[in-house]
């Protein structure tokens, strides 16, 4: 059986003014902490914006897409690419902390006789960057707060806004607040199985 959070969760578009309480915001920041990363790199960086200001730019940086103009709060959902500067730390924590066997990459090769590499950089941290965001949509569900993910927004005016180092990817905005609305579910695909 599917957990609540999963099937009742939507995008939310129209949010009431409320304001979010702090320690809630809180519990939906240590719900990404906890969220797993490859080699336990946890690029995930989270900018939370509540002001006016702060709120205005990233909505107008959104095209003033209409989840970001009433949400009382915007996290700007990024990966932090400087964490891969601690990889072999990383690996070095896994294998003292017993979670893996201390790795001999001359040893590994894949099916097809291909050797090993370690898989680090842009892709890898924005797949550990979404793993972190929908633990945070789920954690917010749980709630009673909705989120919804905003794809198409300006980079450079964020960016700008918040004097991003080059090392920060952004990934997606996040508004996030009490739903003023109640979609009903959208249609889905009847399974994920892959079939030709």
């Amino acid at each position: 059986m599917l957990i609540p959070e999963i099937v009742d969760r939507r995008s939310i578009r129209r949010f009431q003014g409320r304001t979010v309480e702090a320690d809630k915001i809180a519990e939906i920041l240590e719900s990404a902490r906890l969220a797993p990363s490859s080699i336990n790199l946890q690029h995930f960086r989270v900018i939370v914006a509540t002001s006016p200001e702060d709120r205005r730019v990233l909505r107008e940086a959104a095209y003033n897409s209409a989840a970001c103009c009433s949400a009382p709060v915007i996290l700007v959902c990024m990966a932090d690419l400087s964490a891969d500067s601690c990889v072999q730390a990383r690996v070095t924590e896994l294998v003292e902390d017993g979670a893996i066997t201390p790795p001999d990459a001359t040893k590994m090769f894949s099916g097809s006789g291909r050797p090993f590499t370690l898989k680090v950089g842009r892709e890898f941290a924005l797949v550990n960057a979404a793993i972190a965001t929908e633990h945070m949509v789920l954690q917010a569900q749980h709630l009673g707060l909705g989120t919804c993910w905003v794809h198409h927004f300006d980079h450079d005016e964020v960016r700008q806004h918040y004097k991003l180092p080059e090392s920060g990817l952004l990934l997606t905005l996040l508004p996030l607040g009490y739903p003023a609305e109640r979609p009903t579910p959208r249609r889905r695909r009847s399974s994920v199985l892959w079939s030709e």
